[in-house]
Formats: C-alpha cells, structure tokens, sequence
C-alpha cells in the first residue's frame, strides 16, 4: 500500500507504506548444509530447524522532493522466531 498524504512544505511530499504478507516453505523447513576439510579430516554438518509459515510485516515513511529519505521497520513473526529490522534510504537526483 502507498498513498501520497500530503505536501509537507513547497516541493516535499509524505508519503506512508505498508505491506503485510506470508512466508510458507512447501518443502523441508530444516535446511542442513554439510562440509569437509580439505586436509581429509572429519568434516561436519549444521542444521537449522526453521518455523513452516511466517508473518511477514512492513512499515516505511517517505519524505522526498528532488531526493528523500525514507525510514523502514521490518518483522518477521513465526511460531518459535522473531526477527526485525530497518533500513534508512537517502536519495539524490542529478
């Protein structure tokens, strides 16, 4: 979802975004991943046990002219897992 909300000053313009969505793996949800040393000893293995299906959640604010920043927050949100994050974009036109 993006809408511009308004003009903020002369030339500047606020715009929101949103977007919601699901991740769901079709196939194994516990990746291994295995390797071996090159010298010939006993390699290894590592598995990682991930959540079936997750919610997928993003918020932003853009304020731009010319150029612009925008602002983000992500989320990830599983049965057993959380992850967030941002982001910080800065934009230039020339």
């Amino acid at each position: 979802m993006e809408k511009e909300v308004a003009a903020v000053a002369e030339g500047w313009r606020l715009t929101p975004q949103a977007s919601v969505g699901v991740t769901h793996f079709l196939t194994d949800n516990a990746p291994t991943a295995e390797a071996e040393f090159a010298d010939g000893s006993d390699g290894f293995s590592a598995r990682s046990d991930l959540d079936r299906t997750y919610l997928d959640l993003e918020l932003g604010v853009d304020l731009a002219s010319a150029g612009g920043v925008g602002l983000r927050a992500t989320g990830q949100l599983g049965q057993d897992t959380e992850r967030y994050g941002g982001a910080l974009k800065l934009t230039m036109a020339f």
